[in-house]
This record gives structure tokens, sequence and C-alpha cells, in this order.
């Protein structure tokens, strides 16, 4: 930014998207200068992490930014959040709604259903955040009713972070590794650490996601290292055991 204030010409150049890809103003007051400069920057990637975002602002800013691809929105609203349940929201790909205030299974519903406005001449019948392939909700409150919501609207997930979600369940799980569900075939990365009710069954469930290669259950008090073993020796896609509950494929 500094570098706008040596005179015109570098000032134009300093707003050139290409040089702003990824922007983040992460635990800022956010004013109406931080949102027009961020409009006219078009970044791809956004975060806005424990900002004083609000519904209206924030809906003003996705709908200038049709090159967005990853919103961060950790621990803002979920007022402000659902102001992504626009027809108008851009094809995200990554989405990071962890610690969101009053995040819970009904606003996960509202998210992902299909927006209640509608473009001329176009009604979108699916949700706007189909596209979604890295969704995170570590410290929500959801349960597993807000899996069978994302099974069903998000067939393309390969990331899922579910850590400190400690409402879930194996049956959530079992929810989430069922086919037609994408999650079997796709899912290379989900987080389970410090989920308190998730126990050795849901590594059972989990054996069926062929392409798992990273998978965190530490500090899941009910998950025991010998499933975990158990659940390695399975796999086809070379997995070690780091820490204990840490398993990742080996390189």
């Amino acid at each position: 930014m500094k570098c706008a204030l040596v005179c015109k010409a570098w000032a134009q150049f300093s707003v050139d998207p290409s040089l702003w890809r990824r922007m983040s103003v992460a635990a800022r007051t956010l004013t109406a200068n931080h949102l027009s400069a961020i409009a006219r920057r078009q970044p791809e990637a956004l975060i806005l992490d424990w900002t004083n975002v609000g519904k209206r602002q924030l809906g003003w800013l996705i709908i200038r930014l049709p090159q967005l691809r990853e919103l961060s929105l950790q621990g803002i609203n979920i007022a402000s959040v659902l102001s992504l349940r626009t027809c108008m929201c851009p094809p995200l790909s990554s989405l990071d709604l962890s610690f969101v205030t009053g995040l819970n299974d009904a606003s996960i519903r509202d998210i992902l259903s299909p927006p209640p406005d509608s473009r001329p001449g176009l009604v979108d019948t699916k949700s706007r955040l189909r596209n979604l392939r890295t969704l995170k909700l570590a410290g929500s409150s959801i349960t597993d009713v807000a899996l069978r919501y994302i099974t069903q609207h998000l067939p393309r997930l390969t990331t899922l972070d579910l850590s400190s979600c400690t409402r879930l369940t194996d049956a959530g799980i079992a929810q989430l590794t069922t086919p037609p569900a994408g999650s079997v075939d796709l899912l290379q990365s989900l987080n389970l650490s410090n989920c308190s009710r998730i126990t050795d069954t849901s590594l059972e469930h989990l054996s069926r996601c062929v392409a798992l290669s990273r998978l965190d259950m530490r500090h899941s008090p009910h998950v025991s290292a010998q499933a975990v073993a158990k659940f390695v020796n399975k796999s086809k896609l070379n997995l070690r055991i780091l820490d204990g509950k840490l398993v990742l494929r080996a390189t």
C-alpha cells in the first residue's frame, strides 16, 4: 500500500488485480473504504477472519467479487454468513466458517440451500456453494444433522474440517461415508480432532473413503491408537501415523 503513495502511476499499478490475488484484513475494524478497496482489487482469496463485517457489508462485497474462489470468515457472526445465500454468490471452492458465532444445523441448512432470489432468465435450483472442495467448520455446535445437509449439497468436497465439533457422533460420520455421498470417492482430508463423541466405529466407516490420505483424530478420547493402526493397515494409500492419531500419506 505504501507504493501507491509514490505517484499517480504507481497508485494505478498498485491496484492491479494480479498483485492482489490473496487479501487479508483479519482482525480489523472494517470501514466503507476497506470494502471499496477490496472490491477494486478483485482478489481470488479473501480473509475476513475476526472482523466486524456485517450482513449488508458482506452482501455488498460478494456480489462485486465474481472471481472470488476462497473465502475465510472465521469468528464472525452467523447473520453475516447468511448473506452468502444469494444467486450472486461467486462459485467458491473454499469456505472457512470456523468458530462462527451461532453456526448450527439450521444455519448450515440455510447456507447450503438454493438461493431465495434469482437473476433474470435464470433460477438456481441448487446451492451456489455446490462447487466447494474445502469446508471448515471447526468449533461449531453442529450435530450429525448438518452432515446430512453437507452430503446432500456438496458433492465435490475433498477437505472437511470438523475439529472441536463436540456434538458429532459416529452416526454422522456414517452418513458422510455412505453411498451415494461424493465423500466416499473424493474426500482426501478430514479433521476430527477434539471430537469427544467420536469412537473407533467412525474409523470403520471411514475405511470406505478410498482417497482419504489425511485424517486427524488427535485429542478425540474415545478413538484408540489400535483402531487407528488398523485403519492404516487396511488402506491402500501407503499411510503412516504421526503424533499418535494423525494419519498422513507417506511421501
